[in-house]
């Protein structure tokens, strides 16, 4: 691990386009600015771990009753899919009058 000090208002460089600048510090706590390209993740450490943790629990597999279940409930409370109507001479539509309009 690299250790560096640093002031306020001071930076260091992660890369050619990561920039880090110490904003403030107050007692044990240190503001930090960090410029970065949007591709790049900036997490805090206890987020990611949590992260870590949510997505491996999602990751093991269902039980099958499970799923049936949840896919029952959906379609329950899914609407009816609309139905097309076919007036005579061919014309569609979800409405029509027996003048074909």
């Amino acid at each position: 691990m690299l250790v560096l000090s640093r002031k306020c208002e001071q930076s260091l460089l992660l890369g050619e386009d990561i920039t880090i600048t110490v904003l403030a510090i107050d007692g044990e706590r240190v503001k930090l600015g960090i410029e970065a390209p949007r591709s790049v993740t900036v997490l805090r450490t206890e987020v990611h771990d949590q992260l870590q943790v949510a997505n491996a629990a999602a990751a093991h597999a269902l039980d099958p009753s499970s799923v049936q279940t949840i896919g029952k409930a959906l379609r329950r409370s899914a609407p009816p899919a609309p139905t097309t109507k076919v007036a005579p001479g061919g014309i569609t539509g979800s409405s029509f009058t027996k003048a074909g309009r």
